[in-house]
């Protein structure tokens, strides 16, 4: 999937702040459903 060209600054801003790490191989696949274990993990690492 290509990612939208407006998207890919929030992405990058996510990824470098270390809220997303991305999946095995550091693949971002936003057409893959989130788990319920990257869901947690994505809670306790935003900065409430």
């Amino acid at each position: 999937m290509r990612i939208p060209a407006r998207a890919k600054s929030y992405i990058a801003a996510t990824h470098k702040n270390g809220l997303l790490r991305g999946r095995s191989g550091n693949k971002f696949v936003p057409d893959e459903p989130t788990t319920r274990a990257e869901a947690a993990v994505l809670f306790q690492r935003f900065p409430f």
